[in-house]
């Protein structure tokens, strides 16, 4: 629980506002922008979605993957989300670029996040060119009018999603750091 529990805040914002932004029509949109260029990549415009995602926290993008028309795009998304920086590494990157750079700690950590960008792309075209060859599916989605979301249905697409992701990874998380827990308080050594 006190693995999980500190991601709630962060993934719940995360959701508020890609629940506005789907609402309001500009996901959709942003979609269609990126479609040219996520076709480089054999992939649709819908897989710009997931790895934004990806910059909030990697589970949920892997998740959001699934949404995708055509297995090969999911996998090829799942491949590249991992290298978006997500909010979690952010620290892990702040601490050591401090301790080591010191001053030029900034310029590493927003190096680190354009070089995750970077491997995203180069798995993405490996991908591509060996072992998932194919066209991407092509991008057929109607565009909805802007508006202003409901903040009744903001709060409740956000509920079911929060919930959704506590139940489905918190799962996995308890047990992984269970697992790992234990494995620690065993001493190998023989000591």
């Amino acid at each position: 629980i006190n693995t999980v529990l500190p991601l709630v805040p962060q993934i719940g914002m995360m959701y508020l506002f890609l629940s506005f932004l789907e609402d309001s029509g500009y996901m959709a949109r942003a979609a269609f922008v990126m479609d040219r260029l996520m076709q480089a990549l054999g992939l649709p415009g819908k897989s710009f979605v997931p790895l934004i995602v990806g910059f909030g926290c990697n589970v949920p993008s892997i998740m959001g993957a699934r949404t995708l028309d055509a297995q090969r795009e999911r996998l090829i998304t799942i491949m590249m989300a991992p290298f978006m920086s997500c909010g979690a590494r952010l620290a892990i990157f702040a601490v050591f670029a401090a301790a080591f750079f010191g001053q030029d700690g900034a310029s590493i950590v927003f190096s680190l996040y354009l070089l995750g960008i970077a491997v995203a792309i180069l798995t993405g075209l490996v991908l591509k060119y060996t072992i998932m060859r194919g066209e991407a599916s092509p991008f057929v989605m109607e565009l909805p009018v802007y508006h202003v979301p409901h903040l009744k249905s903001l709060l409740l697409q956000t509920w079911q999603r929060l919930k959704g992701f506590v139940l489905r990874a918190g799962k996995v998380i308890v047990i992984a750091s269970i697992f790992i827990g234990g494995l620690n308080s065993f001493s190998f050594s023989g000591a």
